[in-house]
């Protein structure tokens, strides 16, 4: 049975920490994936600084979290003068 995110996600940070903690400064990324059970290119990516699937920010979000919130206050600004949020407006 396949594994969950949660625990793939466990066994890659595991296998990161012994990447990380290599002495010489270059581990060898496969043989650590192959012990762990976790592909070499994910590892990989990670080790090189890449985010998890779970940390980085979604693909279809356009907005920043203040862009988002100024256009809801100016929405709300709009409805407090009776006038209604056309494009144009906003």
């Amino acid at each position: 049975m396949p594994l969950s995110y949660a625990e793939l996600e466990e066994k890659v940070l595991t296998a990161l920490e012994e990447a990380q903690a290599e002495p010489r400064g270059k581990p060898n990324i496969t043989a650590i994936a192959k012990k762990h059970g976790v592909d070499a290119q994910r590892l990989r990516r990670r080790f090189h600084g890449k985010e998890s699937k779970s940390t980085r920010p979604p693909t279809n979000r356009k907005l920043t979290d203040a862009q988002e919130e100024a256009i809801l206050t100016w929405i709300a600004v709009l409805d407090k003068l009776e006038l209604s949020a056309r494009p144009a407006l906003i």
